[in-house]
């Protein structure tokens, strides 16, 4: 299974949760490690996060900006959630200069896109 994530390139995992036929944000995986659960994952590239200072939908996370870096052709910015998991996120320099963030400025972050793989339970 690291393959594949490796494979893939940056990405963040989520436990998902589906009710009806749309998949909602769980707990962020942390350290990639895949519990025997069964319960399906999420995958969310980098660029097809989004951060807001107040919650847009329900398909949200809370969280603390802790490390920007703003060289090159994007702002890559790590944030920590509640439990100590890190979520990537890469913004536009437009995006960023709008949202004015700074470290450990409280946001919210919500997928504009999840792909979702239903794990076998072990």
């Amino acid at each position: 299974m690291h393959f594949v994530y490796d494979f893939l390139g940056n990405l963040n995992l989520f436990h998902a949760r589906v009710e009806g036929d749309r998949a909602y944000l769980g707990e962020p995986v942390n350290g990639r490690s895949v519990s025997p659960s069964g319960a399906p994952l999420a995958y969310v590239r980098p660029h097809l996060m989004h951060i807001d200072r107040q919650p847009t939908d329900r398909n949200h996370l809370p969280a603390w900006v802790k490390h920007i870096n703003s060289a090159g052709p994007l702002v890559k910015i790590e944030l920590e959630t509640s439990r100590g998991d890190s979520i990537h996120v890469e913004l536009s320099h437009e995006r960023y200069q709008d949202l004015q963030l700074k470290k450990d400025d409280a946001v919210f972050v919500s997928p504009r896109d999840m792909k979702i793989f239903d794990l076998p339970a072990s």
